[in-house]
């Protein structure tokens, strides 16, 4: 798990000095947390140089959804606490691996009527004839 660092050409929210919000892309990273940006107000685009990261006003922060990945991931904030994220995937008991699909082969056939397809598998045998002819 990796917590989200600014790059260039990431889109990103700056904050006004009257706390609006717009979209700015990030041109370059001084460090962790101060950056450039290209914002795009309503009708121009203006740089900002050596912005910090933060909910105040001049400042950058990630979008909605860039935030909720990084919960996901279970990383909290700016200064990369990790928090527990508890997985809903079931670990697998040893010894009961699920088989390797290019032991099984299988032979599709497709109807062209109904636009089905079925899925029959191929015997060790054929699958060794249908690797010879080709």
């Amino acid at each position: 798990m990796t917590e989200i660092k600014p790059t260039a050409g990431r889109i990103v929210l700056y904050k006004d000095e009257n706390g609006k919000q717009f979209p700015g892309i990030i041109t370059h990273v001084h460090g962790e947390n101060i950056i450039d940006l290209m914002v795009f107000k309503t009708n121009e685009c203006v740089p900002f140089t050596s912005v910090p990261g933060g909910e105040a006003v001049r400042n950058w922060d990630w979008l909605p959804f860039q935030k909720d990945q990084q919960a996901r991931l279970g990383w909290k904030g700016r200064d990369g606490q990790k928090e527990e994220v508890k997985e809903d995937v079931e670990p697998q008991e040893e010894g009961n691996e699920t088989e390797d699909p290019t032991e099984a082969p299988v032979e599709q056939t497709v109807s062209a009527e109904a636009g089905e397809v079925e899925v029959e598998p191929k015997t060790t045998d054929e699958a060794a004839e249908t690797t010879e002819e080709k």
